[in-house]
């Protein structure tokens, strides 16, 4: 099955990157919502859960706020949850999930929420949650739309709906 990847592979090509990147800074959608490569999409979709579940974790050691308690929890059982229906879709395809791993700006933000405090902690911890958030929604609608393995391509379609809900409350939480 890993033959499936290919194709997506192909399309990466640097004349095809370009035209891939032009698209999405036109219609006001981040480049990064471009990805319909396999691989590429499942370590970055790994990557992004394991950033929600470690950032969520570390706020929870911190915060006094009820809402940015009750949203790192379920940040933290959500985010638990769509790794494990990613892993199954993968390996239903033959594919394998690699290691998620954080990228230097993912461990930046999660040090951040640990050195802050307070109110400024859960300003911090928002605000990291808000653009993982936004960069999330973008590559799991992409993967469903224009992916290259069908189970993947439904799995990533019901996690950005998952990624929308985290979304729309992310814009009810205020921090005095």
């Amino acid at each position: 099955m890993a033959a499936c990847d290919k194709p997506a592979v192909v399309t990466t090509e640097p004349a095809d990157d370009m035209a891939v990147t032009t698209t999405p800074a036109e219609s006001g959608v981040p480049a990064a919502a471009a990805v319909v490569d396999t691989a590429d999409y499942l370590a970055r979709a790994a990557a992004g859960d394991r950033f929600e579940i470690d950032s969520s974790k570390a706020i929870l050691e911190k915060t006094g706020n009820a809402d940015v308690k009750a949203f790192a929890n379920m940040m933290v059982a959500d985010h638990q949850k769509s790794s494990d229906e990613l892993k199954a879709a993968a390996r239903k395809a033959g594919l394998e999930v690699p290691p998620a791993s954080l990228d230097p700006d993912q461990q930046g933000q999660i040090d951040a929420i640990r050195k802050t405090s307070g109110a400024d902690a859960d300003r911090v911890y928002l605000n990291a949650q808000r653009t993982a958030h936004a960069m999330a929604l973008s590559l799991h609608t992409d993967y469903a739309a224009n992916g290259t393995v069908p189970d993947l391509k439904a799995t990533a379609g019901r996690i950005a709906t998952v990624v929308q809900h985290h979304s729309d409350r992310l814009s009810t939480i205020s921090v005095k």
